[in-house]
């Protein structure tokens, strides 16, 4: 059971001028029931790349607890990170990205070529298998991240507007196929956007995130089945709904970790 239980988060990082902290999380809490997919809402800047890190245990929280699984931490269950930007490894092809992957969680080689060719078939990238990443568009290095992620079948996938750098028709596919990969697999998943209609077209539930420091504010269910279409009239109205919980975008200074990642 992959349940994700996030309760009291605080975070707060130093300024430049070192005369105080930038709060990020203050008494953040969030539950993502096993098997479900959230989609963390807010404005840029709020604090939604530092909550994926302290649940992936990439950096720690200066009080509150992470709970995953019952447990803390992460013992016995496999975590799948796509973060803003690709991070691949760019001495190695794509193939051996995704095989390093494979080879941390310890599986047998022998099944390496068959998850390779599937992964990669799955993004759009079987002709690429041994390119180099610096050899690819960006946006074809996304895809190379997201079969990464995938490629172990996680138990828990975090994703950080992992679309963001694609052409929408791109995104729109992938969208659809992560939607078939984490049903299959029944994957929990928090996927962090400001994009309302794509947190409605994927998510079951939507969790609103107020400006830094970040706290849930508002969430809606969304009640469609699935598959679902981006134009269905109850995703737009949900989109809507979403929409109105959201104040305007003051990133400045926001969250550290969004910041980096927005630099050229």
């Amino acid at each position: 059971m992959a349940t994700i239980q996030l309760d009291h988060l605080r975070k707060a990082y130093p300024t430049k001028s070192g005369s105080g902290a930038l709060q990020v999380l203050d008494d953040f809490s969030l539950t993502v029931q096993d098997r479900e997919f959230v989609c963390l809402l807010g404005p840029s800047g709020c604090g939604k790349s530092t909550t994926l890190d302290v649940l992936a245990g990439l950096t720690k929280p200066d009080a509150g607890t992470v709970t995953v699984g019952g447990s803390a931490g992460w013992s016995g269950l496999t975590c799948g990170y796509v973060f803003q930007r690709p991070r691949l490894l760019n001495w190695r092809t794509v193939r051996q990205n995704l095989e390093f992957a494979l080879a941390g969680k310890g599986a047998p080689r022998k099944s390496w070529l068959g998850k390779t060719d599937e992964y990669l078939r799955l993004v759009g990238l079987a002709d690429f298998a041994d390119a180099y990443p610096l050899s690819l568009s960006g946006g074809m290095q996304q895809r190379v991240s997201l079969a990464r992620a995938l490629v172990i079948e996680p138990d828990v996938l975090l994703m950080d507007e992992p679309f963001s750098s694609l052409d929408e028709l791109t995104a729109r596919r992938l969208r659809v196929e992560l939607l078939d990969i984490v049903s299959t697999q029944k994957t929990t998943v928090l996927f962090v956007t400001h994009n309302a209609l794509e947190a409605a077209f994927l998510a079951d539930r939507i969790c609103v995130v107020s400006q830094r420091p970040a706290k849930v504010v508002e969430e809606f269910d969304v009640p469609v089945g699935r598959p679902r279409a981006p134009e269905d009239p109850a995703l737009v109205a949900i989109q809507a709904q979403v929409l109105t919980m959201l104040e305007p975008d003051d990133a400045s200074p926001g969250d550290p970790r969004e910041r980096e990642l927005a630099m050229p």
